[in-house]
């Protein structure tokens, strides 16, 4: 199981680009829980689907040839099962890049752009460039990359662009995250502790009430709901890369004894921790 630990996060480019260029061709089961972050994120499917993919407040699938465009600030996440012919391709293009185009914030792309959208064949091309470019690692690679990087952003902002109307709200869900922000990453650090909503609402020094309220709107989970799945996702890592016993994850992890933590394991993933562990046993 992969997992990414990032929340909101500043998008740093990979090596000599000014953007990160991300393959992912592993298959494993992959979850990142939902987050935010003030960069622009393009994802792409080569083969296979991406199931689960949560932006916006809606789940859905996201199937071959087909890019999903994430705003900044706007909430995603994934919770992929293993499949190892998904081959897919991740392009994060951080606000220092973007200002280099001369885009402004008072336009957003669109979400979801099919493969069988009109104006998609010249968007297709790009991405098969720059995937085919991953292959090769040299200083002729790295400018078509960047120069790809340009043209696939230019070509959404002149084909997938319409208008942010409400800035108002806009600004409202910036101020909202920038709650909810010290609280995720007060919950990934001391998962392991008791932890109550009273805790949680005096990290943000706002009341419970308000708290669960940002929650809702802005991740559509309750704050202890979110508290479970952050210590479901390190309880899979101790039962992948770690030969601990159950009662010791039990522990490391927050739960207040195993019934608690097989139970909301049983729910999140339709089995229990030894299961769980037994089916991916040779990985430990």
């Amino acid at each position: 199981m992969q997992k990414d630990n990032f929340f909101y996060e500043n998008i740093t480019p990979n090596h000599e680009l000014p953007f990160r260029l991300l393959v992912h061709n592993t298959g494993d089961e992959h979850v990142v829980l939902r987050h935010w972050h003030k960069s622009f994120e393009i994802s792409y499917t080569i083969r296979g689907e991406n199931p689960n993919y949560y932006l916006n407040g809606r789940l859905f699938t996201q199937h071959t040839g087909d890019l999903v465009v994430v705003n900044p600030y706007e909430v995603h996440g994934l919770s992929l099962p293993k499949n190892p012919n998904r081959i897919s391709m991740t392009i994060m293009l951080p606000d220092k890049f973007v200002r280099t185009t001369g885009y402004t914030s008072q336009y957003a792309i669109q979400n979801y752009i099919s493969h069988t959208d009109k104006n998609f064949p010249r968007l297709k091309n790009l991405l098969e460039k720059l995937y085919l470019s991953t292959c090769n690692s040299n200083n002729a690679q790295l400018a078509l990359q960047i120069g790809y990087g340009y043209l696939l952003f230019g070509l959404l902002i002149k084909n997938y662009a319409c208008a942010n109307k409400n800035t108002v709200t806009i600004n409202r869900n910036i101020s909202q995250m920038d709650y909810l922000k010290p609280v995720l990453d007060w919950i990934e650090k001391k998962h392991s502790q008791s932890i109550s909503i009273n805790d949680l609402a005096g990290v943000a020094h706002i009341s419970v009430s308000y708290l669960a309220h940002i929650f809702k709107k802005q991740l559509q989970q309750t704050p202890l709901d979110y508290l479970t799945d952050v210590r479901l996702l390190h309880a899979q890592q101790l039962l992948l890369n770690s030969t601990h016993s159950i009662e010791i994850i039990t522990e490391l992890t927050g739960f207040s004894n195993e019934k608690s933590l097989t139970k909301a394991f049983k729910i999140k993933y339709q089995m229990t921790p030894h299961q769980y562990r037994l089916r991916h046993q040779s990985r430990i």
